[in-house]
């Protein structure tokens, strides 16, 4: 009889280490993107002014950044990339920055 318990327990054991979905619980790895947008537009991440023009963030694991791209006489934008696990996160982005009607009509 124990032969027979100790086989069962090693056939669940066997089964459970072969057929567990490893890949669902996977671990989330910081990644980085390739920011990319107008000349001289400043780009802030979390609110500091970090560069001009273009550069690479890094975004940690489990965690949520928030950039800003501002242009005088342009419209300021705003992206949020979140690294969970479940959000998609492109390797490369470009912000395009769209020309603020206020200072057209002002110029003209």
């Amino acid at each position: 009889m124990s032969k027979q318990i100790n086989a069962l327990i090693f056939l669940c054991v066997a089964c459970f280490t072969f057929f567990y979905p490893h890949g669902t619980f996977a671990k989330v790895r910081s990644k980085k993107i390739a920011i990319n947008t107008e000349n001289d537009a400043g780009i802030f991440v979390n609110g500091k002014l970090v560069n001009h023009t273009s550069m690479e963030i890094k975004v940690p694991a489990y965690a949520q950044v928030n950039i800003r791209v501002e242009k005088a006489g342009f419209i300021t934008q705003e992206r949020n990339y979140i690294n969970d696990g479940t959000h998609a996160l492109p390797a490369t982005d470009y912000i395009k920055l769209e020309k603020e009607d206020a200072c057209e009509n002002f110029i003209a």
